[in-house]
């Protein structure tokens, strides 16, 4: 084994625009732009893009910090979303296109707190 070769990890690197996901043996470049929401299953993530459906060796909390935290909200315990997609929420489910995802009560205020500004009461 060479002295300088690097362990690769399953994100390989990432900057605000995207990011390289191991999955299948092969990496694939995620634009963050493209990715709807992630779950954690224990180990492992579901990086769900509007073109396909990764999974990676990682916990949820991993990829959180390597994600903007503007951009990608934690929902509940097992769910990140991009909220650039949501088309829609209420106090139990966030709604992007056609999926619907469960909210945390634990995670609720902080959701709801982010989107307050933009709601009117009518």
């Amino acid at each position: 084994m060479l002295q300088n070769q690097k362990n690769i990890n399953s994100i390989e690197s990432n900057t605000n625009e995207y990011l390289f996901i191991k999955a299948d043996r092969k990496f694939y470049k995620i634009m963050l732009a493209d990715i709807l929401y992630i779950v954690g299953l224990k180990d492992y993530v579901v990086i769900h893009t509007q073109q396909q459906k990764l999974i990676t060796a990682m916990n949820l909390k991993t990829i959180h910090q390597k994600i903007d935290l503007d951009t990608f909200l934690r929902v509940s315990k097992s769910y990140i979303v991009n909220t650039n997609p949501i088309t829609s929420f209420d106090n139990h489910t966030v709604y992007i296109n056609e999926n619907n995802i469960p909210m945390g009560e634990v995670y609720r205020n902080d959701f709801i707190a982010k989107y307050s500004d933009g709601i009117l009461n009518l």
